[in-house]
Parts: C-alpha cells; sequence; structure tokens
C-alpha cells in the first residue's frame, strides 16, 4: 500500500534528530506530518508530555495503554510503532505477544491488567461504557497516575486516525518485529485484506 500523501524526503528536521539518533530510523508519519508547518512541533510536545516524559506511571506502561488503544483501533502502523517501541523500553516479547491476551496472560500483574482495560475500552469507537474499567483501574491508580493513563491512550487516538487516513508506509526497523509477534501478523493481514 501506498501512503496516500508521501512523506518529505528531507532529512534536514532539527525537531526530529533525537526522535530519529533513539529509534534509528525516520518515521514516515512524521516525515508527513512535518508538510504541515505547525503540526509536527505540537505533536512532538505532546507524545513527550504523554508518553516519552517521566510521570507518576511508569513509561512502559504508558507505551503499552497506547498500543493496546491502537491495537482496538486496528491501526497497524501506530500499533507495530509503538510494540516496537515498548520493546525497546525493555518489556519482553513474550509478555509483548500475550497483549492481546492480557485479561489471563500470566505475564501481566492486576495493575497492568486494570490499565489496559481503559485502553481497550477508550481504542474503540463508538467507546463502550468506561465506568467499569476506570472503576477498576482507581483500585491500582491515583487520580494523578489515571490522567496520565487517559492522556497516553487519547494521544494515540490522534496517530491511528492520521496513519490510518494517510496510509503510512511501516519502516523496515519498527517491521522486523511483526514476524515475532502473531497478532500484529494477524493485524498486516487484515490491513492487506482490505487493500485487496
Amino acid at each position: 500500500m501506498t501512503a496516500r500523501i508521501q512523506p518529505l524526503a528531507s532529512t534536514d528536521l532539527p525537531a526530529l534528530e533525537d526522535l530519529v539518533a533513539s529509534a534509528g530510523y525516520r518515521p514516515n508519519a512524521l516525515m508527513t506530518m512535518a508538510k504541515h508547518p505547525t503540526l509536527l512541533p505540537a505533536i512532538l510536545q505532546l507524545v513527550q508530555s504523554t508518553a516519552r516524559a517521566t510521570g507518576e506511571v511508569e513509561r512502559e506502561l504508558r507505551t503499552l495503554l497506547a498500543c493496546e488503544a491502537s491495537r482496538n483501533a486496528g491501526c497497524f502502523y501506530t500499533t507495530t510503532h509503538l510494540a516496537h517501541s515498548v520493546h525497546h523500553q525493555g518489556v519482553p516479547l513474550a509478555k509483548l505477544a500475550d497483549l492481546d491476551r492480557y485479561a489471563t496472560s500470566s505475564h501481566y500483574t492486576e495493575r497492568e491488567r486494570a490499565a489496559l482495560a481503559l485502553a481497550t475500552v477508550g481504542g474503540t469507537l463508538p467507546m463502550g461504557d468506561p465506568a467499569p474499567a476506570f472503576e477498576r483501574a482507581r483500585r491500582h491508580f491515583s487520580e494523578a497516575e489515571l490522567l496520565e493513563l487517559v492522556a497516553a491512550v487519547a494521544t494515540f487516538g490522534f496517530f491511528n486516525r492520521w496513519n490510518s487516513l494517510i496510509g503510512s508506509e511501516l519502516e523496515d526497523v519498527p517491521g522486523e518485529l511483526v514476524e515475532q509477534v502473531g497478532w500484529l501478523q494477524a493485524m498486516r493481514r487484515a490491513r492487506q485484506g482490505a487493500a485487496a
């Protein structure tokens, strides 16, 4: 599938240098956003605030929530990027491979399951009733922590829509993870089937 709007080919984007250095590749989605003069800096600030910065909730869990929300939204590009990111943050491959079964997997704690339940309901539109997920999460998280969890889910809701509309093409580096995670392979097959 070819992107509906091609990303910039330029490598002269100082705003991306730290991200590129840590990721090891240039994300096509961000290179496309860079065509809009004010969008990329705003999005990078939002991602820094909600997903990358030190917070009350550990960064790995916030990224895992964003990944689960994106998986439920059906955005293969964003989900693959987040799975790649969380794996490189230290989440073991076996745990990541069980994300689609977090509710029963021994790789996840009750605290993580409660947070992921928020991501599951938050990643789906129309959204089901979030009250049960919030009630469960309140047993494990303070209000400040809940705000961080919701912010991570909501931030990547933007990316899910952006990448699905644009048809962002997956880069080789995050794409390497697909062959190691069954549910990512299933998402890729669904995306290919929809494009056929």
